[in-house]
Order: structure tokens, then sequence, then C-alpha cells
């Protein structure tokens, strides 16, 4: 409960936050002018915006699919829900972070083992994170007349952060002594700040999990293919967030060319290491020190107003409805299994 209202009120103050950044960006470049296009902003555009936002989610499902290929066949159906729920807390956590533990969660009530799930996961992230590196050294070099110092730095400190994080994770999947010592360690800690009473019960179990990740992650070598559709997979989910925007932009007349797509994709790996849910307050800068020199500042603005509330404030309503959703029925149906049980073994104690 506490930590479910850390995350709120989390949320809350970057949203206050993104929302204060938002005005400031308004008023300096003429508050009434932006209000006025998006007042007039066509509806076409928006929903055109929130459904490529939303589409990723199939992309995501898909990843999700073949991450878990190889020891589990899972409905595209149980895909889709593992990833509304898992972005919607993405969004409510720092730096996208909060997503994972959900999804390892909802899995297991899906018998699925949570060194598996793990695995699985964090392989999506091992790839993901690859993609935002390449193409983050790809945009610095394509773009470079678009950069200033500033942005340049932004981009390259962005990626540095983003390869940093491939090469964490694929450390502790390819070494099992490492995975295992760190474990361990964090387990001692636990027991001596007393958060955990019995070390031995705990190091048991969750050791079992670890052998499990990382016999999971070794198992990932033979199956290139697998490695190649994620890779597509990441790519197409990056570039549908990126091409939200741009459909934002085309309804003020602002074209997509090479140039501002590299510079959306740029953006967004920068952004990518903003210490915030939903990167709010960071994100908000960012789109505008990237883009404004590709139109008329007021429609820029206009622009990002839109986008974060088709991308970010939108969506995140939605999800947490689908989520609230998908929690009822685990609840549910944990109820009724243990109803089931209760009945039988009353029925076996009358016996």
């Amino acid at each position: 409960m506490k930590k479910t209202q850390r995350i709120v009120q989390g949320f809350i103050l970057s949203t206050i936050l993104g929302l204060v950044v938002l005005g400031l960006i308004m008023n300096a470049n003429g508050f009434d002018v932006v209000k006025t296009h998006i007042v007039r902003y066509p509806i076409p555009y928006i929903l055109s915006a929130i459904f490529v936002a939303f589409s990723r989610w199939l992309f995501e499902a898909f990843a999700l699919i073949v991450s878990l290929l190889s020891r589990h066949k899972i409905s595209l159906w149980l895909a889709v829900k593992t990833s509304i729920v898992t972005h919607f807390f993405n969004l409510l956590t720092p730096f996208y972070s909060g997503g994972q533990p959900f999804a390892i969660y909802y899995l297991s009530k899906h018998n699925i083992e949570a060194g598996v799930s793990t695995a699985a996961i964090l392989m999506k992230s091992l790839v993901f994170q690859a993609v935002l590196t390449g193409l983050g050294i790809f945009g610095a070099i394509t773009c470079r007349a678009y950069l200033t110092s500033i942005t340049l730095s932004a981009l390259l400190l962005g990626s540095f952060l983003n390869g940093s994080l491939f090469f964490v994770i694929f450390l502790f999947g390819v070494n099992r002594k490492l995975a295992l010592w760190t474990v361990d360690s964090i387990l001692l800690l636990l027991c001596k700040v007393r958060i955990v009473k019995n070390r031995e019960k705990w190091r048991g179990k969750v050791l079992e999990k670890v052998h499990q990740f990382n016999d999971t992650f070794s198992e990932y070598k033979r199956h290139p293919i697998h490695i190649m559709l994620l890779t597509l997979s990441s790519i197409a989910q990056f570039f549908l967030h990126i091409l939200s925007a741009a459909v934002i932009l085309e309804g003020f007349g602002i074209h997509l060319s090479f140039p501002l797509f590299f510079q959306l994709s740029n953006m967004e790996i920068t952004a990518s290491v903003v210490p915030t849910p939903g990167t709010s307050g960071g994100i908000e800068y960012i789109f505008m020190l990237f883009l404004g020199q590709f139109g008329p500042i007021e429609k820029i603005s206009a622009g990002l107003v839109l986008w974060r509330f088709c991308t970010y404030y939108f969506e995140i309503t939605a999800l947490g409805i689908l989520s609230f959703w998908i929690y009822r029925r685990i609840k549910e149906k944990h109820l009724a299994l243990s109803r089931k049980l209760s009945v039988e073994e009353s029925v076996n104690r009358t016996q």
C-alpha cells in the first residue's frame, strides 16, 4: 500500500511539473496564440496520433511472445494485457522502470516462473536499449547540422546511459556468478537492516529464480531469429512513438522530412534519461530544444501540448482503466479458485 501511495504521489508531482512547464512554454511563446492553435486544431489528426501511439502495444505484445517462445507459448491476448499493465506502471515511475516487476507478477499468475519471465523481459529491454544506443549514435552523425552543442551533448549523454544499461543487463544475463553474488549480497544487506529476517529461507527461493533467469537468458544465443524479431519489434515501437508526434505536427502543416524524423528520434532518446514519471518536466523542454527550428514557434508549442495529451495524459488514463479491469479479473479469478479449493477440502473432510 505504501509503495502504491509513493507511486501515485510521484505521478501527481510529475504531472504538476509537466503541466507547469507546458504552461511556461505556452506563456513564453504567446499564450493566446498557442491556445488558438490548439482550439482550432483538426480532430482527425488527434485521433490518428492516438491510434499510432496506441498501436505500439501490439508490437510490445509481439516482443513478449517472442521473448518467451523458447520456454512458453502465450496467447496474443495475454501478451496484450501484460503490455497494458507494463506500460501503465512504466508511465507512473521514473525511467519507465516500474512496469517490469508488475509484468513479472502478472505472468506468474499465469503459471510462468519468475526467473523465466524476468529473463524474457530483460531480454526485451536489452534489445530496446541497444536500438536506442544505435539510433542515438546514428542521429548524432546524420543530424549534426541541426544539433547545437547543448543538444549534441544531451543526445550523447542519453546514448551513453542507454548503452550502459545495455551492458549491465547483458553482463548479468551471461555471468551467472556475478548475478548470484549480487543477489546474495543484496539479501545479506536486507538481513542486516532487518527487512528480511530469515536469510536462508529466502536465499534458496531467490537463488533458484536466478538460476532460472540465467538458464533462460543463455538459451537466446541459440535463437538468433528471435533476437532479430525482437530488434524489429523494438524499432517499430520506437518509431511509432516518434510518428505520433510527426502526425500532430503534420496537422499544423509541418511536414515530415528526414531531418525532422531523426530530430524526433534524438529528442526521444535524450528524454529517456529524464528521472521523472513519463519524463514530465523534462521532455517538454527537450521537445522545444530539438524541434523549435522546424516551424513557427507557436505551432511547435501547440504541437507539444497536443502530443503530450495524446501520448501521456490521455494514454495513462486509458491504460489505468484497462489495468484496473485486468486487476479486478485477477482478483475475481483468485477468489473463485480459493472458494473451489475450500469446497474440495470440506468434501474431503466429510468423506
